[in-house]
């Protein structure tokens, strides 16, 4: 291999990790949008993401008033801020119907990456990992 060659393999591994490490997506940016919406089983959020994410598992495993998602990002970078994701809810969905107080993404807890969801009151969910690792579809109901 020349110098030349060298050189110009150094400057493109150089540039892609100080992409990565300091111009590559936010957090906030993981997550593109939120849809919900309900049918007669009750309510369901589809939390479209701008990068393939993995769904690992969630906790508690049928029923509670908190849902934590496990996640893993499939990205260069690590997305390890915590954000909250209320904004990304359409309006409605404060609405007392479906329940929802809070939607956070914890990037930097430990066993992490989560999103979680506050319910104001119990409620029974199930989680599906969309097609092409871009959604997570979660289903939820009033005990």
């Amino acid at each position: 291999m020349s110098t030349k060659s060298i050189l110009i393999l150094l400057l493109l591994v150089g540039g892609g990790y100080f992409y990565v490490t300091f111009l590559g997506e936010q957090a906030d940016g993981l997550v593109s949008d939120i849809v919900i919406n309900r049918d007669n089983k009750g309510g369901h959020l589809d939390i479209n993401f701008s990068n393939p994410v993995r769904y690992l598992g969630h906790y508690p495993p049928d029923e509670g008033d908190v849902l934590q998602v496990k996640l893993r990002p499939v990205a260069f970078g690590g997305f390890a801020e915590n954000v909250s994701l209320s904004d990304k809810l359409p309006s409605s969905a404060k609405v007392l119907d479906y329940n929802i107080e809070d939607i956070i993404y914890e990037g930097k807890v430990p066993g992490g990456p989560f999103i979680v969801i506050r319910f104001s009151k119990p409620m029974r969910f199930e989680i599906k990992e969309g097609e092409g690792l871009k959604s997570l579809l979660v289903s939820f109901q009033h005990l």
